[in-house]
This record gives structure tokens, C-alpha cells and sequence, in this order.
């Protein structure tokens, strides 16, 4: 499993809708590169967005139990992803955490649009995971507009088994970053 996290900050590091045509226009041909063969986000991510991703399949994280239909299935956990895949992580901010908590996480892809500034919402806080990552490597798209790609230290050494991370990954579910998590018992096993 690869798993490239794709997201778009304002100047002001909150995730943001609003970006540049620069920024549609290579995020675009990324989605429909080979460089990905399927999708997984949150399910406000997908409800605002599947109509916009090209024809690929998608796996969206929802506590709720819902029907699959033709591309598209539900999971509760990242346990259920299948392993033989190169996933686009298209977001929200909770579904980045717990990607980025669980430590699978191979690159980031992050558009910084530094002319538009927010002042409030949802922050990326991508620093603190940051330590885990190389330096990135920075491409801008314009001058108002960088994109900058983070490859994770452990993608960047040979692989190696763990023999432990599927269990992990199996505890570490939605209902880790569920809003009751400081009194949810059965999210305190990590």
C-alpha cells in the first residue's frame, strides 16, 4: 500500500477549497496519472467532491454503515483498505490525522496558497508530523502558489515487515477522532 497525502493550505495554514488554476490544473492530471489507482477520503470529503474525481476507485472512511455502490465502498477502518494499492488521500482534516498518527503516510503533497489567508477553520497541522518526513521538495506554480512534496523517511529506506502493523492498524478506526474520544472506551486501546 502507498499512500500520497494531497491537500491545499492558505497562507494562514488552514485547508482550503480556493486554489489557483495553477493548482486545479496539476492536481487534476495528478488524480488521472498512473501515479495513483484509487481514492480514499472522509465522507464529507467524498459528498463535496465525487463528482469532480475521475473514474478510479474510491474508499471512503465513515462511521456510518452504508451500501457500496459501483466504484465506490465504505470502511470503517484503515484495516479494510485493500494492500495492493496506490491511494490519493484526499482529506478532511480528521481522516489526514489518523493517516498521519497510524504512521502510513508515504508522501504529502501539499499546494500552499500564499496570498490567501482565512483566518479561521480547519489547520493541517502537518508540522508536527513533519519530523518523520525529508525536507520537501519545492515547485512553484506560480508566484502566489508552491507545491510542496514531503517523501517520509521509512519510504525512502528499504522496506521492511513489521509484523505488528496490521494489528495496529485494526484498533486505529474512526472512532479514535470521534468527538467522544476523551470518554470512549473502546478508542482507548492504542
Amino acid at each position: 500500500m502507498r499512500i500520497t497525502l494531497s491537500a491545499a493550505i492558505s497562507g494562514d495554514g488552514f485547508l482550503c477549497n480556493l486554489t489557483s488554476l495553477d493548482d486545479r490544473a496539476q492536481f487534476t492530471a495528478w488524480l488521472k496519472s498512473d501515479e495513483t489507482d484509487a481514492f480514499v477520503m472522509g465522507r464529507k470529503t467524498f459528498e463535496e467532491f465525487r463528482r469532480r474525481l475521475p473514474r478510479k476507485p474510491i474508499f471512503v472512511l465513515s462511521r456510518e454503515h452504508r451500501a457500496n455502490h459501483g466504484l465506490v465502498r465504505y470502511v470503517k477502518s484503515i484495516a479494510e483498505l485493500p494492500q495492493d494499492r496506490r491511494y490519493a488521500l484526499l482529506g478532511g482534516a480528521q481522516i489526514y490525522e489518523l493517516f498521519l498518527i497510524a504512521g502510513i503516510v508515504d508522501r504529502a503533497r501539499i499546494t500552499v496558497e500564499k496570498k490567501i489567508r482565512l483566518g479561521a477553520g480547519l489547520p493541517l497541522d502537518f508540522e508536527k508530523f513533519a519530523a518523520g518526513f525529508a525536507p520537501p521538495e519545492i515547485t512553484p506554480l506560480s508566484n502566489d502558489t508552491d507545491l510542496l512534496v514531503y517523501a517520509n523517511c521509512k519510504a525512502l529506506a528499504p522496506p521492511t515487515q513489521t509484523p505488528n502493523a496490521l494489528g495496529v492498524l485494526g484498533r486505529l478506526n474512526l472512532c479514535y477522532l470521534s468527538e467522544a474520544r476523551p470518554t470512549h472506551r473502546r478508542c482507548s486501546k492504542l
